[in-house]
């Protein structure tokens, strides 16, 4: 457990940091694996998606991988905010983080995540020929990649929490925290909530 009996709020940010920081190296940590939820203001609708959590920074910045032609990226550019939600089953722990997505592509940013991170046939998720969403009339259709892999597509949503809450789930008395970041400090504030 994340919060145990009378644990400082700073304590829990701490410990979930660290977990956090451990799900973005390690593929078998239950916190690699997120839903990053947006709002699409045309419709009207959320949509929520699985995302891997590639990369976590002191600050609680998050980094995230996707083709730019997916419709994830058009819901964040409209509203430029996103939702993550982490569950680890080990220490029945939800973590759900509000953010603002700066998003990159063909920048700086995305081209040192490309050489760095994405290589060889991982350079597939972001280069086939066919956009995210297009109607295929059959599965193999969707698979068709060029000669040569490029990053024209690839884009890094660098994900700045403004918002954080945790959730520990302990039979019937849950406990759960929620910070938000003083923006004349940087320093995050904690406050008990009812579950």
């Amino acid at each position: 457990m994340i919060i145990t009996g009378n644990i400082e709020p700073q304590n829990v940010l701490t410990k979930t940091h660290r977990e956090l920081k451990k799900g973005s190296s390690d593929s078998r940590h239950p916190f690699r694996y997120s839903s990053l939820a947006t709002h699409n203001p045309e419709t009207n609708e959320p949509n929520v998606r699985m995302v891997i959590l590639r990369e976590v920074a002191e600050d609680w910045s998050t980094i995230i991988y996707t083709d730019a032609r997916s419709a994830k990226v058009e819901e964040i550019k409209q509203l430029g905010r996103a939702a993550l939600l982490f569950w680890h089953s080990h220490h029945k722990v939800q973590l759900t983080m509000k953010v603002n997505v700066k998003l990159h592509q063909n920048d700086e940013t995305a081209e040192q995540f490309w050489s760095k991170d994405v290589h060889g046939p991982a350079r597939k998720a972001y280069t086939p020929l066919t956009a995210p969403g297009t109607v295929v009339p059959s599965p193999e259709k969707a698979h068709d990649w060029p000669e040569e892999f490029s990053m024209e597509h690839f884009c890094v949503l660098e994900c700045v929490p403004f918002d954080i809450q945790v959730l520990q789930i302990n039979r019937k008395e849950h406990r759960r925290l929620r910070f938000q970041r003083n923006e004349e400090s940087e320093l995050w504030e904690g406050q008990w909530i009812a579950p």
